[in-house]
């Protein structure tokens, strides 16, 4: 004991031992920095030396947190300050870059840490092409694939540090590198790319369309359902009818740019999945190859209940043939349960017989007197005509 304090207390607080228990700034471990670690012309050093190093050298501070050392590497590799670099046993190189490496790479012996302006990166995360994340990568809306690939060239940029600005490295990375993180960036809906009149977002992209012309942007807002409707977008249908195609090119020329695939595809799908739309014909869902194919309509209800209004309606009649100011043949009648059977099962009959034309079938369902209805019962029939059709539901009047 010296003092009140204890021994090992006492010799810390002496600015002579040179003892530190908190962590350095990964600024300070740079060339040039204040502990000299690096010698003259020096771009690379064994992760394991420089941790190492502030136990063996006595103008170094003494660590008492050997991990502290390894820790302020990382953020340093985190915040682009450093690249670590690991040999590959064919003599190749695997690379880290503004993230963590893994377990396998932090306890190799061999692993580097390498200085920006001498790293080439092997590889490189999607993450990174985000607007935002990188100094001076987008500087509008639109990242033009020749400024990618130009600013992974071993470019200068200017960063901002806790409370001052300075000027970093960007490493340089081979084209291929860059183009297999934009490729990563599309499929993983992080970024939209645009090249010549074709348009990708969360897919694959084919072979050719990475060139300097082509460019990137943020991901593609959703389209609402009903922006695909007649009323919404009435240069997209004709009478009664669109295809997926025509609903494509309409939404595109409307916003300026081809739009993805799968954009619109999502938008067509939603006004499906709300019965806005029904599909008339073509197989669903399909790529852009076959959205031509994909004949659309208002649905069927919705066509009927608008030349019910246009035209008067026929009376009960017994069943006979009836013709109508819309020149259709109408016959209706009041059918009981064993009836109503009958019907379904000759529904594949009628539908051949009538192919190419327009069959249609309108259900009426009447539950009474109404006095006599539980309330109970009533909620659990609609619940039966909802699983049939969301149109179908008793009211009390």
């Amino acid at each position: 004991m010296v003092g009140s304090d204890p021994l090992f207390t006492a010799i810390k607080a002496d600015s002579q031992s040179r003892i530190q228990e908190t962590a350095v700034s990964a600024e300070a471990l740079l060339p040039g920095g204040p502990y000299d670690l690096w010698r003259a012309g020096e771009t690379s050093r064994r992760m394991k030396d420089l941790v190492e190093a502030f136990a063996q050298f006595s103008q170094l501070p003494k660590m008492l947190n050997r991990q502290a050392i390894q820790d302020t590497l990382l953020d340093g590799c985190r915040d682009g300050l450093f690249v670590f670099r690991l040999s590959r046993p064919d003599h190749s190189f695997r690379t880290f870059w503004r993230e963590q490496p893994d377990q396998i790479a932090l306890k190799d012996a061999g692993l580097e840490v390498v200085l920006p302006e001498a790293a080439t990166l092997t590889t490189l995360s999607p993450l990174l092409l985000v607007p935002g994340v990188l100094p001076e990568l987008w500087q509008t809306k639109e990242l033009p694939l020749k400024d990618l690939y130009d600013f992974f060239s071993g470019r200068i940029v200017r960063v901002q540090r806790e409370g001052y600005e300075e000027s970093t490295t960007i490493p340089r990375a081979e084209r291929s590198v860059v183009d297999a993180a934009v490729q990563a960036a599309v499929k993983e809906r992080r970024l939209w790319l645009i090249s010549g009149r074709g348009s990708f977002f969360a897919e694959e992209l084919p072979a050719g369309v990475l060139s300097d012309e082509a460019y990137l942007q943020g991901p593609p807002q959703p389209i609402p359902a009903r922006d695909v409707l007649p009323q919404t977008l009435p240069e997209a249908w004709g009478e009664e009818t669109t295809t997926a195609l025509e609903i494509a090119n309409a939404l595109s020329t409307k916003v300026g740019k081809m739009l993805p695939w799968v954009t619109v595809r999502d938008a067509i799908d939603g006004a499906f999945r709300a019965r806005f739309l029904e599909r008339e014909s073509g197989l669903w869902p399909c790529d852009y190859a076959g959205a031509r194919m994909v004949r659309i309509c208002l649905p069927r209800e919705e066509a009927v209940q608008q030349v019910q209004v246009a035209a008067p309606q026929p009376s009960v009649h017994d069943g006979r043939a009836l013709a109508t100011e819309s020149g259709m043949l109408v016959a209706e009648a009041s059918l009981g349960i064993e009836e109503i059977q009958n019907l379904s099962d000759t529904i594949g009959d009628l539908t051949k017989t009538a192919v190419g034309l327009n069959l249609l079938f309108h259900l009426r369902v009447e539950l009474g007197p109404v006095s006599q209805v539980p309330g109970e019962t009533m909620v659990r029939i609609n619940e039966l005509l909802g699983e049939v059709s969301d149109k179908l539901r008793l009211e009390r009047g």
